[in-house]
């Protein structure tokens, strides 16, 4: 059967305009006696109407999708690059509204707008974003918009309040129901607990030689003798050494982690050194025969609570169980974004809450300071036989598969994975990597004052809002800035010099918080 052919339509055009020729001397704006233009209008809709009856079906669509097309360009052209990008910044600010470090808009310079407090090292922010800091012997809870005061309470002499976090940590080290402050009173340190609406829960005395707020409510308590400073000769071997420490008095260092209201005791570690343990804690004091011992036990007390003497270290997780810590640490042990503990190394070991072994994975684990993938696979920085960096950043699953590897510089700090992309600061630059795959986004070469051989400004903390990051970074000489650098391209959204001199920043309640800072405890940031 011969093929069929559709019968061509019939192409039509149109005028748009009336048949009859405007006269010279039809001058717009002149009345016109004669003037029959309503009628002609009329006619020419006529005609028009009367074509378009006469289209086909086909045709008739053709025209309508063309006059759609028309009028969606249009409407995109009257939207606009600037109501799009205000779309995907809202997106992205929801994508991280209520994540540890996710902060309201950061589009436009932040200042100091309140102060709060003494001046000291502590400082914390509640489940509920409230800001307690200290203040002579008063633990204050303050508004983080406004920096008003909520409620005050008496816990004792030169107190600490709240459980510490690691260095640029935006996570609060706080139960969501307990605040635990410890200050000096007459029968020895005085604990205090609290609930976020200033309700004391309890008050006791506990004996150690250190007392401290740890995380979920506990209180860590180092139970032995003051420091000790023993003299050897410097041919000592470490045998003589560790015979000399005993007899000079030394016992083994105690850490219990007890519950701050009823003293139940959760967990139990001690340090007995051995002679191996001896050998980074001696120094020569300008002579060439006697060297100096000097043993004194060193707590920090967080979600993880750890104590330190000379080489040897215990780790107690919140809930009281301990963490093995062997000689291959490459680093500090570290509680995760996702409450897991991490003890460094050239692999790392990853362990549960209850001390369970969970993973073990190559290098040294580097938590980002604000991540909205706590979930996520690891990043750590490999590390060589010697204990030593080896310039090699991974992404790595717990089962110890390497997601990427990307050559870095000079890595000091992990900042942020945000959105998809993993912001590092190395050798001076701010680097955004794509977190799925490593490859490099975009690179900002003057962002941090310094050249390629080492930063001149380390980052204390940083937080975000989805669309930028904000870091908080110092230099050795104490001059501190805030700089919002576009998690998208790396541009420097804008930079501001700080009057304070803080130790991190912290988000509470949507709100960016400086904490620790020499001249007051807190300073609110803000327009």
């Amino acid at each position: 059967m011969p093929p069929r052919f559709r019968r061509p339509e019939p192409m039509t055009t149109f005028e748009l305009v009336p048949d009859d020729e405007r006269e010279p001397d039809d001058l717009p704006g002149m009345p016109d006696p004669d003037d029959d233009r309503p009628g002609r209008l009329a006619a020419l809709r006529d005609r028009v109407a009367d074509r378009w009856r006469r289209l086909s079906r086909r045709s008739r669509a053709t025209i309508a999708a063309s006059t759609a097309v028309v009028v969606l360009a249009a409407a995109t052209a009257a939207v606009g690059p600037g109501v799009l990008d205000a779309h995907d910044q809202r997106q992205r600010a929801a994508a991280v509204r209520g994540l540890p470090g996710a902060v309201d808009d950061l589009s436009q310079p932040l200042a100091e707008t309140w102060d709060l407090g003494s001046g000291g090292t502590t400082g914390t922010v509640l489940a509920d974003g409230t800001v307690v800091v200290t203040d002579g012997e008063d633990a204050v809870a303050a508004d983080p918009t406004t920096g008003r005061e909520r409620w005050r309470r008496p816990v004792g002499q030169a107190p600490r309040c709240g459980a510490a976090v690691t260095m640029g940590a935006v996570r609060p080290a706080v139960a969501p129901d307990v605040l635990v402050c410890v200050g000096a009173a007459a029968g020895g340190p005085q604990v205090t607990a609290l609930d976020p609406s200033g309700e004391v829960l309890g008050t006791r005395t506990v004996q150690g030689r250190e007392v401290l707020p740890a995380g979920d409510g506990a209180v860590a308590v180092v139970a032995t003798t003051s420091s000790l400073s023993v003299s050897v000769p410097v041919e000592a071997d470490e045998a003589e050494r560790l015979r000399a420490v005993q007899r000079a008095g030394w016992h083994a260092v105690t850490l219990r982690l007890e519950d701050a209201v009823t003293g139940d005791v959760r967990g139990v570690a001690s340090i007995a050194l051995d002679d191996v343990d001896l050998q980074t804690c001696g120094y020569q004091d300008g002579g060439d025969s006697e060297m100096i011992l000097e043993l004194d036990p060193w707590t920090f007390a967080g979600d993880l609570t750890t104590t330190q003497v000379c080489d040897a270290v215990v780790a107690l997780t919140s809930t009281g169980a301990e963490i093995p810590v062997d000689d291959d640490l490459a680093g500090w042990p570290a509680s995760l974004p996702d409450g897991r503990v991490s003890v460094p190394g050239r692999q790392s070991r990853i362990f549960d809450t209850s001390g369970a072994l969970v993973a073990t994975v190559p290098g040294a684990v580097m938590s980002p300071l604000v991540d909205d993938q706590p979930d996520g696979p690891l990043v750590a920085i490999g590390v060589d036989r010697t204990g030593q960096v080896d310039g090699r950043l991974t992404s790595v699953t717990d089962e110890g598969d390497v997601v990427w590897s990307h050559d870095v510089r000079t890595l000091t700090s992990v900042v942020a994975r945000v959105r998809g992309t993993l912001v590092l600061v190395d050798g001076g630059r701010v680097v955004g990597l794509d977190a799925a795959t490593g490859e490099e986004r975009w690179a900002g070469e003057k962002v941090m004052r310094g050249g390629a051989e080492g930063p001149g400004e380390y980052v204390l903390g940083a937080v975000t809002d989805g669309t930028r990051v904000l870091l908080v970074s110092t230099t050795l000489d104490g001059t501190t800035r805030l700089v919002a650098v576009d998690l998208r391209d790396g541009a420097v959204a804008w930079t501001r010099e700080l009057e304070a001199s803080p130790q991190r920043i912290v988000a509470a309640g949507g709100h960016p918080v400086l904490l620790g800072t020499d001249g007051a405890a807190a300073h609110g940031l803000g327009r």
